[in-house]
């Protein structure tokens, strides 16, 4: 076996190790580091290993951004635009920064977007991002490449995601619960002539459909919708109708250290510059197995599919219910990504939430299908408890590996 010294990234370029990588060894099957993630799991101050892509690997990556919403109520109350502070973000003029989404929505992996950028400068070519669960765009905002791929089955996510890319604003974010109420009311108003009546928006009230489902989205206390039945036969696609949304805001005083502005704080929002980096993304709605057609081997996929054994509400029909277990649609996902001619990441979580046990049936059909595991220890925003999540990648170099290799143990 030849030296670490002469391995080129053309002779592992496309070598795929099928592994479980964890804390920088490789392991065999999810049984050999069980003990060690369960460990970390139960002991949520024990030091968890990062993954192994660094945030700014051989180029800058770019940092996580939010939409400045402080800066921007500052600058209102100076008589200023508030808008200045948001425009001014690097990211619309530069594709080395990352920019935010619009959006916040479940399954939307902002946090680990500048791994996620690491990860795609290491093919070492031209890479256009393809994201066939798209809901709030992470992936493609993310990359911040001008290009890419966005497909999504919610037909209210699609056409915000259309009138982002053709240029829109944002008139009016609710200022209290009633007016929150009242805008989800027309919005329901609008997607129920759409969905159920089965009559076509024009395009200005599919503007006015996409202006308030981001002001009522960026308001909801949750950052999404609960969704109820019609109680009518629809004739469209359709989630269903929105249900009561529950306005958020700060309990502390302005002046306290943990009082936060809100997008209510601003009242508007101008989203036009967003148009000049989307204007190459080719967007679609349906089924992400169709939405697959459109794909070509220059496209780095990303498959971020429902979590298993989460019981999360991503909407209200028969097909968003599925792949809440190893169905058929999570076994659809991964022959997607395997039969993707380009690099594919999927991610989702290792462990049942019930039996705490690891998710045995999923990891070993992802290793089966050429896939590398790697464990993503985290602990979200409401949970205090460590999380094992995976991201698992194919079609990538193992020159990733290699390269954490070298930075922490040196050539051999």
């Amino acid at each position: 076996m030849r030296s670490r010294e002469i391995i080129s990234a053309f002779d592992v370029g496309w070598d795929v190790t099928k592994g479980i990588i964890f804390g920088g060894r490789d392991y065999d099957d999810i049984d050999e580091v069980n003990d060690l993630i369960t460990q970390i799991i139960e002991d949520g101050d024990r030091k968890r290993p990062e993954l192994p892509w660094k945030k700014g690997s051989g180029t800058p990556a770019g940092a996580r951004r939010g939409t400045p919403w402080t800066a921007m109520h500052r600058a209102k109350q100076k008589g200023k635009d508030p808008n200045v502070p948001f425009h001014s973000l690097r990211g619309f003029t530069d594709s080395s920064e990352m920019l935010p989404t619009v959006l916040n929505w479940e399954g939307g992996k902002t946090q680990i977007q500048p791994q996620m950028r690491a990860i795609t400068q290491s093919l070492g070519r031209d890479t256009i991002p393809a994201e066939l669960f798209g809901g709030s765009g992470s992936f493609i905002l993310g990359q911040n490449t001008g290009k890419g791929l966005y497909s999504d089955i919610n037909p209210d996510l699609v056409t915000v995601m259309r009138h982002l890319k053709a240029g829109m604003t944002v008139p009016h974010i609710p200022q209290n619960q009633d007016e929150l109420e009242e805008m989800v009311s027309e919005l329901n108003d609008l997607r129920h002539r759409r969905d159920v009546r089965g009559e076509d928006l024009d395009f200005d009230e599919e503007r006015r459909l996409a202006q308030t489902f981001v002001g009522a989205n960026i308001q909801h206390r949750n950052g999404m919708f609960n969704f109820g039945d019609w109680n009518e036969e629809p004739t469209e696609y359709t989630e269903g109708f929105i249900k009561r949304p529950s306005f958020r805001g700060t309990k502390h005083p302005v002046g306290h250290k943990n009082h936060r502005y809100f997008p209510s704080d601003v009242g508007s929002v101008d989203l036009r510059p967003y148009a000049s980096r989307l204007k190459d993304v080719d967007i679609h709605e349906g089924d992400f197995r169709e939405s697959a057609k459109h794909l070509t081997r220059h496209h780095n996929l990303y498959l971020d599919p429902a979590y298993i054994s989460r019981d999360i509400d991503y909407g209200g029909t028969s097909q968003q219910q599925e792949g809440k277990e190893f169905d058929q649609m999570q076994r659809d996902v991964i022959r997607v990504g395997r039969e993707h001619e380009g690099p594919s990441i999927i991610s989702n979580y290792m462990y049942d939430k019930n039996t705490r046990k690891p998710l045995y049936g999923y990891i070993d059909a992802l290793m089966e299908a050429g896939y590398d595991i790697h464990p993503w220890l985290r602990k979200p925003k409401a949970n205090n408890q460590v999380q094992a999540e995976l991201l698992a990648l194919r079609g990538f170099p193992k020159q990733l590996k290699l390269t954490q290799d070298y930075s922490t143990k040196g050539r051999r």
